[in-house]
């Protein structure tokens, strides 16, 4: 009799690990998914995934030639709740604009990216030095 009820307690806490399991390990598949759209490092994944409107507005809005909309890709990264920081230097590194520059620093700014922020001062010129510096201050500010 108490085999039968150990077996039974067994399988139902196996089931529910497994489904522990299964929804962490889905839910970071689905982020590198979408953070991958973005970026266009799995552009594959549009095979897979239909991702919402706004999705595909960003992905594209960031690869548009216009600065105009890079700049608005940037601030729908930001609302589309999809962060990046690694993507977002890169794009500050080929971004010819400064005001795209801007905008990406104000975004790694805004999420607290110091680290990301502090490598780019090294890569930086003398005026985008001073954006950074500003920027790294501005973290500074917002954590007290």
């Amino acid at each position: 009799m108490i085999a039968k009820y150990k077996n039974i307690i067994l399988i139902a806490f196996s089931c529910i690990l497994l489904l522990v399991f299964g929804y962490c390990l889905g839910s970071k598949l689905g982020r590198e998914a979408i953070g991958g759209l973005y970026s266009m490092r799995f552009p594959v994944m549009s095979l897979f995934y239909t991702p919402a409107r706004q999705h595909y507005e960003t992905a594209f809005l960031l690869n548009s030639d216009d600065e105009l909309k890079r700049i608005a890709g940037y601030y729908s990264i930001l609302d589309g709740g999809v962060f990046d920081a690694g993507y977002l230097k890169e794009r500050y590194l080929k971004e010819d604009s400064l005001l795209a520059k801007k905008t990406i620093l104000w975004a790694l700014a805004n999420r607290g990216a110091s680290e990301v922020l502090s490598s780019l001062y090294e890569l930086a010129s003398e005026d985008e030095k001073a954006l950074i510096l500003r920027a790294l201050d501005e973290i500074r500010r917002n954590q007290k």
